[in-house]
């Protein structure tokens, strides 16, 4: 047979390149989210531009590297790294991406939607003074078991603001909060606090090999396992385990 009667299919794959951003394999340019950049020529496809129409986007007067809207951060790719497209590692330069981590705008997006679900202060608002709860100190992981079977009958849906907990700390059917506290870029401390409704048994202890331990007992660490969309509105993203303070009503 031929080579010419052969039929050949190439998929191609972005790749991790260049301070992490993907490349597209066919034109070989890097995706900075804003716009493109060419390792070849060492410099972006398309000029810099901003939302705000200005003279020169992302320019400082004193400096003229700054002017040249289609260089990587000034030139000087040793010691600035570009995170957008459009910031240039420098603090003043009006960058975005330098005072706001992805994370962080994650975050706060997520904690708008963990606000519609805090519950109001004891006290406030017409909320009861309620102290017929207890608090439990542990660690939060992330479930997704599509498809899978929950322990009151029903399908595992991880759109839901849902949990799983062991019975000993939690009923079934139960809304509890959850607490989780971290840093932002300035060193303050910002806590989140969601509401989640108990759908199902677990977490459970695990032996040296991963598996699940026999006779069936709570993971001593992992006190509550949270749904893909319980776990982004209270860190921003998904998460193996993180520190949280759950509060369950006394039934």
């Amino acid at each position: 047979m031929m080579h010419s009667d052969l039929c050949t299919s190439v998929v191609r794959f972005p790749s991790s390149r260049f301070t992490g951003k993907e490349r597209d394999t066919e034109s070989g340019n890097d995706y900075f989210f804003a716009r493109y950049y060419s390792s070849a020529l060492g410099r972006f496809t398309t000029p810099d531009w901003s939302a705000k129409v200005v003279p020169v986007p992302y320019a400082a007067m004193g400096d003229p590297q700054s002017l040249n809207l289609y260089a990587y951060v000034r030139n000087n790719p040793l010691s600035r790294v570009d995170e957008d497209g459009h910031c240039d590692g420098e603090k003043d330069a009006g960058c975005n991406a330098w005072q706001v981590s992805k994370d962080q705008k994650a975050q706060q997006q997520n904690a708008q939607i963990a606000q519609n679900n805090t519950p109001p202060a004891p006290g406030q608002n017409g909320q009861p003074q309620n102290t017929n709860t207890k608090q439990l100190s542990g660690n939060a992981t992330e479930y997704d078991l599509p498809g899978s079977k929950l322990a009151y009958g029903g399908k595992f849906d991880g759109t839901k603001m849902a949990a799983a907990m062991t019975p000993d700390r939690a009923k079934n059917g139960q809304t509890v909060t959850v607490s989780y506290t971290s840093t932002d870029a300035n060193g303050n401390a910002v806590t989140t606090t969601i509401r989640v409704v108990v759908n199902d048994t677990g977490p459970f202890a695990l032996d040296s090999n991963g598996k699940l331990m026999h006779p069936v007992r709570p993971n001593p660490t992992n006190i509550i396992d949270l749904t893909p969309t319980a776990m982004k509105a209270l860190t921003g993203h998904a998460r193996n385990r993180v520190p949280v303070t759950v509060t369950v009503p006394n039934e």
